[in-house]
């Protein structure tokens, strides 16, 4: 998977998805949205694993999150991040914000952050077939 994220021709659009269990472990999971060498959209999830232990801040969940892009080798080919509207996570698109700027990986600098009420129900083109005229 990770020779097809860093071959894809264009940038990665991402979502991040935070939750926390009935036993309060935390959880990640981060989608990467990209068009592949064959021109189709693709949608693959890079990882669901356990965030440290609570408190879940924006500085922990940023820590994470990039360590995951850098080791799928794509911290340099962001172009969106859609994330719910969690307050930790105007702290943690900051950081990232300034960390890919610092490493020049941004198109003029700018990543664009969506945030909504629950990201894991976004519709996706294999769930939205009767959505006629609305973007996915």
């Amino acid at each position: 998977m990770k020779s097809v994220l860093t071959s894809a021709p264009g940038r990665v659009c991402l979502t991040f998805d935070l939750r926390t269990s009935i036993a309060t472990d935390g959880y990640v999971c981060v989608t990467a949205h990209f068009i592949d060498t064959n021109w189709v959209l693709q949608k693959k999830v890079l990882n669901f694993c356990h965030m440290p232990p609570p408190p879940h801040n924006g500085v922990s969940s940023f820590e994470k999150v990039y360590k995951l892009l850098s080791m799928w080798g794509i911290e340099n080919k962001i172009f969106c991040v859609m994330l719910d509207n969690a307050s930790s996570n105007d702290v943690s698109i900051d950081m990232l914000r300034t960390q890919l700027i610092n490493k020049k990986a941004l198109v003029h600098e700018k990543l664009f952050a969506m945030f909504g009420e629950y990201v894991s129900n976004v519709p996706t083109p294999s769930t939205s077939s009767g959505m006629a005229g609305q973007a996915t």
